[in-house]
């Protein structure tokens, strides 16, 4: 799990939960949740996120639903256009390190120090 700057940087990474877990449990229980639970985001921010994650004061999601009114159209579209912002960033750090593109056989610790390593250059 990791947060995305609009720099396309790392602001916050989690490395090292299983993969089996959901994205809102990872959350729950990474540092960056009792953080966020205790202390203002700089000048009143949010974190934008995907319907895996809680609905905070922090924290902006999509309205679900197909019918949904015009300003909440709006509001979802350019939601959704400020979370491409992360993907973006993770696309960028797969394309400088290669090694994320295929399965990688080694220890798990090593996996962590790699992913670590890697959002640490990307910056």
């Amino acid at each position: 799990m990791a947060v995305v700057g609009s720099n396309h940087q790392f602001i916050y990474s989690d490395v090292g939960s299983n993969g089996s877990l959901s994205d809102g449990g990872i959350f729950r229980n990474c540092s960056l949740f009792e953080v966020l639970e205790n202390v203002l985001l700089p000048n009143n921010g949010v974190i934008v996120g995907d319907d895996a994650f809680p609905l905070k004061t922090y924290h902006m999601k999509l309205y679900p639903g197909a019918n949904l009114a015009y300003d909440e159209k709006i509001y979802n579209y350019r939601l959704s256009r400020a979370r491409k912002i992360s993907e973006n960033g993770f696309r960028i750090l797969v394309s400088r390190f290669r090694v994320f593109e295929k399965p990688t056989v080694c220890n798990v610790t090593t996996i962590d120090k790699i992913v670590r390593t890697s959002c640490a250059l990307h910056n």
